[in-house]
């Protein structure tokens, strides 16, 4: 079998990186983009197994970002998962169509354990994680 790809997209080199390396060592593949737009590309070149998506990304948000995904047929079902350091609903991330909210700073094994949900559960567009305590 081989190794799940996530896509992480955040405009801070130090944020993409650390949870590249995270997430590598964790067992997945991971691929990076800089701004929303870098993250729509990615998808389309190559179809990742999940997304963690930065809502407030240069050029294209990820709020931007996630319509456009959606309104493509590739990448229309990919679980994508919002990160954040701004105060947002959580209501208002599930009904944008994300299957989860991380509130920054995030803890690693926070991170890996929405990652392998979303991923367990088959979650897509309409499927919301809970985050564990300490979590939004």
């Amino acid at each position: 079998m081989s190794e799940r790809l996530v896509l992480v997209a955040d405009d801070d080199q130090d944020q993409r990186s650390i949870l590249g390396a995270m997430l590598r060592h964790a067992g997945f593949a991971a691929v990076e983009a800089g701004n929303g737009a870098e993250a729509v590309e990615r998808a389309r070149e190559r179809t990742p197994d999940l997304i963690l998506m930065d809502l407030d990304m240069p050029v294209v948000t990820g709020l931007q970002a996630m319509r456009m995904l959606r309104e493509d047929a590739c990448s229309a079902d990919v679980p994508v998962v919002a990160m954040t350091a701004s105060d947002v609903s959580p209501t208002a991330i599930r009904a944008a169509g994300f299957c989860a909210l991380l509130v920054k700073p995030v803890l690693p094994r926070d991170i890996v354990h929405v990652v392998d949900r979303c991923l367990a559960s088959g979650a897509g567009p309409s499927a919301w994680i809970e985050m564990p305590a300490g979590g939004r």
